[in-house]
């Protein structure tokens, strides 16, 4: 089938299976070419789940949030530098392992920010939606600008942006200052579902893509053609998460805190000498 089948010569179906199912698909593209595009989604989750099993080792081995955060912000502040490092290798830039990974942790900075401050007035939170919607409209807009003058640095830039966004808008919501949107649930339930719909997306786009060039209609035209593939996209990713996503959740919590619902039924106290204090202090 066109736009599935892997036609290059150094990769196959059961090498690409192994790297999705290895978490490292990212490399294998790297060192073989660019997946079909419904595989190539897969790049990015392979980042992500070596880090999420790399960061609770850490976590373990650092034992203080002020230990294990600095190293988060140096890995942050990592990312151009670790693209600057990758190029003239197009692929590398974009899926290796250590510019994803900043991205990620800069995530994790914002939501260590929200957890342990709590702004006193409202000031700081419309600041940090201020400074963060300035930061990804003026990327999104002026990129050819902003390029010579930051070089790689933009990425980080785009990053920091949205951290001191995400973090604004949770300061304004905690306090109840900041309410939904009328009119805008639609929005909100992309934003819900955005990893359902970028797993799932490439499957819509290759079958309207198909259906525009059999139709033959005119290229002047094909902005139209947009707004029902987001759509479809939208609507694939909600029936993935309510029918696949939410559920295999919701097993795994069960299955992975049945023995802390137990013990919290019973009031089983842990068994430590520490203070409380200090075990909340732990990572």
């Amino acid at each position: 089938m066109p736009d599935y089948v892997i036609h290059h010569s150094n990769q196959s179906l059961p090498g690409a299976i192994w790297a999705a199912l290895g978490l490292h698909l990212n490399w294998y593209e790297g060192h073989t070419n660019w997946l079909p595009g419904g595989w190539d989604v897969l790049w990015s989750l392979s980042i992500e789940e070596v880090f999420y099993l790399g960061l609770p080792m850490i976590a373990l081995l650092t034992r203080r949030a002020w230990v294990l955060l600095p190293l988060l912000v140096l890995l942050a502040l990592s990312l151009p530098l670790s693209r600057d490092a990758l190029a003239g290798d197009p692929i590398w830039q974009e899926k290796a392992y250590l510019p994803g990974m900043a991205g990620i942790a800069a995530g994790i900075v914002g939501a260590f920010v929200t957890a342990r401050f709590k702004p006193s007035n409202r000031l700081l939170s419309w600041t940090f939606c201020v400074f963060g919607v300035v930061g990804i409209v003026g990327m999104l807009s002026s990129e050819k600008i902003l390029w010579p003058v930051f070089g790689s640095g933009i990425f980080l830039l785009l990053t920091i942006s949205t951290m001191f966004l995400l973090i604004g808008l949770h300061w304004l919501r905690t306090t109840g200052i900041q309410r939904p949107v009328p009119g805008f649930a639609w929005l909100r339930s992309m934003g819900r579902h955005s990893y359902e719909i970028y797993l799932t997306h490439m499957f819509v786009v290759f079958g309207g893509v198909a259906i525009f060039r059999n139709l033959a209609i005119s290229m002047r035209w094909s902005w139209i053609w947009y707004l029902p593939i987001v759509l479809v996209c939208w609507l694939l990713g909600v029936i993935v998460a309510r029918y696949f996503s939410v559920p295999c959740d919701r097993a795994l919590r069960k299955f992975l805190l049945r023995h802390e619902k137990l013990s919290t039924t019973h009031h089983v106290e842990p068994k430590t000498t520490e203070a409380p204090c200090a075990r909340a202090e732990s990572v």
